[in-house]
Order: structure tokens, then sequence, then C-alpha cells
């Protein structure tokens, strides 16, 4: 998850071997648009991986149509975070406008 000001990132990093099979990992980014370009990436990679769009991903597994699989868990966490910074720049370009 990425978080700007109150919002952090929080990777879920899978030990192949099994050791510590969750670590948690925090990066912190000064500006909203930092962590919207991060999240932008990493949506990328789930969805060359799975070969659907993040938000065609997000509307099946809230319909219930997906496992509750760690990287689709991941997936919904950083679209709906995506979302609420894309949400939160658009706010502020039309306050400046």
């Amino acid at each position: 998850m990425i978080f700007y000001k109150s919002w952090a990132i929080f990777l879920l990093i899978l030990s192949i071997e099994g050791i510590n099979p969750m670590l948690k990992q925090t990066i912190e980014y000064t500006s909203p648009l930092d962590a919207i370009v991060e999240l932008a990436k990493r949506l990328q990679v789930y969805e060359s991986r799975y070969g659907m769009s993040s938000e065609s991903f997000f509307d099946q597994y809230h319909k219930g149509l997906l496992a509750d699989d760690i990287a689709y868990v991941e997936w919904s966490n950083d679209y709906r975070h995506y979302l609420a910074l894309r949400r939160e720049l658009e706010d502020k370009l039309r306050h400046a406008a």
C-alpha cells in the first residue's frame, strides 16, 4: 500500500524458501505525484502478469469472481490507493484553476 502524508507503502515480500513468509517494508513519499507514479508502475506489473486492466480486475474481485489470493489482495489495495491519490490530485488541480 502506498501512502502520501498519512499514506505509506507496505510491500509484502513472500520468501521462496518459506523463511519469514511475510515481511513488510514501508516506503514514504514526500509528494502525492511520486506516490501515484510508483503505484502506476506497480499496477502495470499486475496488469502484465494477469493480462487484465486494474479496473477490470477490481470489478471482478469485488464481485467475488476471483480468489482471495495474496497477490489479488495487494493489487486491490494498490488500486484503491491509486484511485484515492488520483482523486486528491484532481481536486487540487480543480482548485488551482
